[in-house]
């Protein structure tokens, strides 16, 4: 019997560096923080008998290592050619982050034949569309939470930076406190907008949130099939295994 196939995805995100190893979709080791840690994912080649990394970069970073990850793994990146079971409505796709076409394809493997939404409440709110028929048709991007709150303090003269509050009541009775109602209640109430929306458009739609935020939101919602913190990564090892396997 042939053992499990043991695969990494890394995703440099606009805030934050993330690396998982999965075998067969169950997750055997996660580690996330500001950069990447080459002597952790050095172990985990040896722990995990790790040769190939599929690795996805959302923004241009001149720090990002590499040289040091070509030194471990042969690596490989996200692209359309590792989804050919899925059509793209998508009119720009070269533009497509490679953090959503992960989505994308970790979305078809929880829920083939199935319409599913994935909503990736991190940096931005994104969502993206899979249709039952296995076709693409696209979302939205939207300010994520952090991002709201930065931009209230950044684009004003006199609101403070302050932090969210996710037990925020819906009227705020001081200025910090309008800012922690407004931004958490009017985050809520997109997400959940959202949703209705495409239910609306598409039967038996799964909801899949995934993110730094997706957790909290799903307390709130209650209105998501899944979510999966880690469909990015999930997904990203889901395309090198698609590569690994044409070797």
């Amino acid at each position: 019997m042939q053992a499990p196939l043991n695969l990494l995805g890394i995703d440099i995100g606009n805030t934050r560096a993330k690396a998982a190893v999965f075998s067969d979709g169950r997750l055997l080791a996660f580690c996330s923080g500001d950069d990447l840690d080459l002597s952790l994912l050095e172990e985990w080649k040896a722990r995990f008998a790790l040769r190939h990394a599929m690795l996805s970069a959302v923004a241009e970073n001149a720090a990002l290592p590499l040289a040091a990850l070509e030194k471990l793994f042969t690596l490989h990146f996200p692209s359309l050619a590792q989804l050919p079971h899925i059509r793209m409505r998508y009119l720009t796709p070269e533009t497509l982050g490679t953090d959503r076409l992960a989505c994308v394809a970790g979305a078809a493997a929880l829920y083939p034949g199935r319409n599913v939404l994935t909503l990736q409440c991190g940096t931005c709110l994104t969502t993206d569309l899979l249709t039952a028929e296995g076709v693409y048709e696209g979302g939205g991007i939207a300010p994520g939470l952090q991002m709201r709150f930065k931009a209230l303090h950044a684009f004003t003269s006199r609101l403070p930076q302050v932090e969210a509050d996710l037990e925020a009541p819906l009227e705020g009775k001081s200025t910090t406190a309008s800012l922690q109602a407004g931004v958490w209640h009017g985050y809520l109430a997109e997400c959940e907008g959202m949703i209705q929306k495409y239910q609306a458009v598409y039967e038996n739609l799964a909801v899949i949130l995934t993110g730094g935020d997706a957790a909290a939101v799903k307390d709130k919602l209650k209105m998501c099939t899944f979510a999966h913190p880690n469909l990015v990564l999930f997904g990203l090892t889901l395309m090198l295994r698609y590569d690994i396997e044409k070797l």
